[in-house]
């Protein structure tokens, strides 16, 4: 076991080091694509947000109309069990 993690941790260092010598670790990265990546997501988040507004009012009519038809089917089939006993 305390291999596996010595050999992981050499190669975890070795990574580490070639990242370091590499070109766009000391010449320094543009960040500009990732802030344009960011900020495209975030401009798909606001129509997220109102679709999710309009069908929350639609998802709860539904919720309520199917426990009540569900509460009336329970209390019919009880009824009939128990008009079947006599």
């Amino acid at each position: 076991m305390f291999e596996k993690i010595s050999k992981l941790r050499k190669v975890a260092v070795a990574s580490l080091t070639a990242l370091s010598m590499s070109g766009v670790a000391s010449a320094g990265y543009s960040f500009s694509n990732v802030t344009d990546v960011i900020s495209a997501t975030v401009d798909i988040f606001p129509p997220i947000l109102e679709l999710v507004v309009a069908i929350f009012p639609i998802l709860v009519v539904i919720t309520i109309i199917g426990f009540l038809v569900g509460l009336f089917d329970g209390i019919l089939g009880g009824l009939r069990g128990k008009l079947r006993g006599l």
